[in-house]
């Protein structure tokens, strides 16, 4: 068979590079790669290049690297560009990007390194925070005389800011002559970032051209340290030039929530011209964050009615941020209604995630058939699935049937995390299952090799105070424990807590004295102690506790309870109960109480 013609044999070329960029699948690739080497293109750099980007856009790093080395030594800076690259795209390979260009650099001393090869090996330094080889690289941009480059300086800008050396990021910035907006942005986001807001804000108001990037950087800076006034006139610059997009816009929704000020963040919100799914579910995250999750269903109900064009559709992190809202205050009602929705959409808003956000929704709303309901439907379960149903039967005191989804767990193949071990813990201190809470988080430690956190020892200290086994768990906290972690509250209101069950006066003074020092203003340790010494009957102790909060200024606030009512939380005071919605609820509570053999009394107001 004759040689095909030069002018064949480039249509050939392109023709395999055109198709390299236009695979979707491994499978499509590799047929492709198997024709380029059918055709005697496998040590040819112009598609090779284009095949290792290709194999690395799909996510096969190995295949693209064997793809480099069939080159071998005639792999050209094309080549190693395109490989460096690859790997610099993650975190998890990012170390073999600079790997690879220190292999180019000793190996191929022939290869003149573009500034594209550069770039990257930076980048993938600046993910790893590798200072030392990042410097190597900043002497290579000298000698290739790339230190006018606009692309260069902006990854060592990075590299150096990310390494917390702010002051060289801003020498090699002021050395540029000409320098763009990503070059002044990286600059402003270095200096957020290191919460330097007056040197961004510096910088900010003489750069030439600002864009959306710029305004956002500066609104997340100024709302970072409260300060919305500023934040507020940087958005209406951006109002007034017409730059407010949407990630302009959603930045400011942000920055609100952040303050406190959920009220202005649907004020910025309403006033969006177009919004996207994102923008929907960052506000919808607001209400969420503030406690008001009545006012985040009613967000999703009136993105379902937006007449908008195109339609904007709730997702998967929708449903997860709306669920978590629900779960977080109580409400069965709208619960009910998130399910219905998407049961509505058949699996189309189902995924490990909204099954876990659901599952957690359902167990604090109180319906656990709900939650297990849906657990054994959804057959795709992954770790987070188990965990939130783990901890939802531990929730509801069904510890041995948490234990029994633990065990299917390990069935199935996972190996549980640090987050599975605390909800089985969770759910062993709740039901009182002593010895196999014991046994779990020796397992935890010695067959999975998991460090103990701060959240294990809460379960433990409580597990063990909830059994009565107070001396063993003050013994764990104070022989067994990381230093740091003694600092945590928790602990010690565990510790305390169990004293107050068990009447263990010396230990719960030395959990109290630990808890004034964290805590000095929380009330509660003060009461418990209190109670302690006065079920002792030591009333020389409550008078002692009553003095220290009189003098640290503290008074006991009124209780109060929250009821789910027409689909809102309504909260009331013990004997001020002015509610035509409650009153009615309240009555139906008093008629079953009177079933149950108890007549329930009104206080009196003083």
């Amino acid at each position: 068979m004759p040689p095909p013609r030069p002018s064949a044999r480039v249509d050939e070329e392109n023709s395999l590079v055109r198709l390299a960029a236009r695979c979707v699948s491994t499978h499509q690739l590799d047929q492709l790669h198997a024709r380029a080497v059918l055709l005697g293109y496998a040590r040819n750099s112009f598609v090779a290049a284009k095949l290792v980007r290709a194999f690395a856009d799909l996510g096969h790093l190995r295949r693209a690297r064997a793809v480099a080395a069939a080159l071998g030594a005639s792999a050209n800076a094309f080549v190693w560009t395109a490989l460096v690259r690859a790997h610099s795209q993650s975190d998890a390979a990012a170390r073999d990007a600079v790997a690879l260009y220190a292999q180019m650099h000793r190996g191929c001393p022939g290869i003149k390194p573009l500034t594209f090869t550069v770039s990257s090996v930076l980048k993938a330094a600046a993910r790893r925070k590798m200072l030392p080889e990042g410097e190597q690289v900043h002497v290579h941009v000298f000698k290739n005389g790339f230190q006018a480059d606009e692309r260069i300086a902006t990854t060592l800008v990075d590299l150096y800011a990310k390494c917390g050396r702010l002051d060289d990021a801003r020498r090699v910035f002021d050395r540029l002559l000409v320098k763009d907006a990503q070059l002044y942005n990286t600059m402003i986001a270095a200096y957020i970032e290191a919460g330097d807001v007056e040197s961004a804000e510096k910088l900010f108001e003489t750069m030439p051209q600002k864009n959306a990037y710029t305004l956002v950087e500066m609104v997340t800076g100024y709302s970072a340290r409260g300060d919305m006034d500023s934040a507020k006139h940087v958005f209406e610059i951006a109002v007034a030039n017409g730059a407010a997009n949407m990630v302009v816009c959603t930045a400011m929704i942000s920055g609100y929530a952040k303050t406190g000020k959920a009220d202005d963040s649907r004020a910025v919100f309403d006033g969006m011209r177009e919004r996207d799914v994102a923008t929907w579910n960052v506000m919808i995250g607001v209400y969420s964050g503030a406690g008001r999750a009545a006012e985040a269903v009613d967000l999703v109900k009136i993105m379902l009615e937006s007449r908008a064009n195109p339609k904007v559709e709730p997702n998967h992190t929708t449903i997860s941020i709306v669920a978590a809202a629900c779960a977080q205050c109580g409400l069965p009602t709208q619960a009910s209604w998130i399910q219905d929705y998407v049961d509505s959409c058949r699996t189309m808003l189902l995924n490990n995630h909204t099954v876990a956000a659901l599952i957690d929704m359902h167990s604090k709303c109180g319906n656990i058939e709900k939650a297990l309901d849906l657990f054994c439907r959804w057959t795709q379960r992954d770790l987070i699935c188990y965990s939130s149903m783990i901890s939802a039967l531990g929730m509801h005191g069904h510890g041995k049937d948490a234990i029994s989804v633990f065990n299917e767990l390990l069935d199935d193949g996972f190996d549980p995390d640090g987050i599975c071990f605390v909800s089985v813990l969770n759910a062993c201190s709740h039901t009182g299952l002593l010895d196999e809470g014991r046994r779990y988080f020796q397992m935890m430690k010695d067959e999975f090799h998991i460090i103990p956190t701060v959240e294990h020892y809460l379960c433990v200290v409580d597990l063990l105070g909830r059994a009565g086994c107070i001396d063993e768990a003050y013994q764990m906290i104070d022989h067994e424990m990381p230093t740091d972690f003694q600092q945590h509250a928790g602990i010690w209101g565990a510790l305390l807590s169990a004293c107050r069950t068990y009447s263990n006066v010396e230990i719960g003074e030395v959990a109290a004295s630990h808890l004034f020092k964290l805590e000095p203003n929380n009330m509660g340790n003060y009461v418990l102690l209190s109670n302690i010494y006065a079920k002792a009957e030591k009333w020389d102790g409550v008078q002692k506790v009553r003095t220290l909060m009189r003098r640290q200024g503290i008074q006991k606030p009124p209780g109060w309870s929250q009821v789910d009512a027409e689909g809102s939380l309504r909260e009331f005071i013990t004997s001020e109960l002015h509610d035509n919605v409650l009153e009615p609820v309240m009555e139906i509570l008093n008629w079953e109480l009177k079933d149950h053999g108890y007549t329930p009394t009104r206080a009196k107001p003083e």
